[in-house]
C-alpha cells in the first residue's frame, strides 16, 4: 500500500499513540486509502468497571444499565487522532474532513480477536475488490 501524504500522517500518529496517550496501546493497525483499521486497548478503570458484562451502545440491550455506553478512553483517543491528523493536513489540504462518528467493536475472546487480527492483516490484499475502492 503506497499511502498519501494524509496516510503518512495518520500512520506516524498511529505509531506514536504513547506520547501522548499512557491508557491505550495499539498492537496492529493497517492505513487504506480512505479508512483504517486497528485494534486498540484501553487500559484503564473505565474499562474494567463490568469486566463480565457486554457492553452495548444500545441502552435498552444492555444487562447492566448503570455500564457505560462506550469506553470514555477510545472514544477520547480517537477525537485526539481525529483532530491532531487534521490539523496538520489541514496546511496542505483544506478540503480533509473524516466521517463524523467511527466503528468500533469490542473483542470478545481470542477466537474474535484472531479473526479481527487476521482481517485486519489481510485488508491491502483485498483492497483492488473493496466496495470502498473508488
Amino acid at each position: 500500500m503506497h499511502l498519501s501524504k494524509e496516510g503518512e500522517i495518520l500512520k506516524n500518529e498511529l505509531d506514536n499513540y504513547n506520547i501522548h496517550h499512557k491508557n491505550i496501546e495499539i498492537p496492529l493497525y493497517v492505513v487504506m486509502p480512505n479508512h483504517f483499521h486497528a485494534i486498540i486497548i484501553c487500559r484503564d478503570i473505565a474499562c474494567d468497571v463490568c469486566p463480565n458484562e457486554q457492553r452495548n451502545p444500545n441502552p435498552s440491550q444492555c444487562s447492566n444499565k448503570d455500564m457505560a455506553r462506550h469506553v470514555p478512553t477510545l472514544s477520547r483517543y480517537i477525537a485526539s487522532l481525529k483532530s491532531a491528523v487534521s490539523k496538520q493536513i489541514h496546511i496542505f489540504n483544506k478540503e480533509f474532513e473524516w466521517q463524523s462518528r467511527y466503528n468500533d467493536h469490542l473483542i470478545r475472546g481470542n477466537k474474535d480477536g484472531n479473526k479481527i487480527a487476521e482481517y485486519i492483516e489481510n485488508n491491502v490484499e483485498k483492497w483492488d475488490s473493496d466496495c470502498f475502492n473508488q
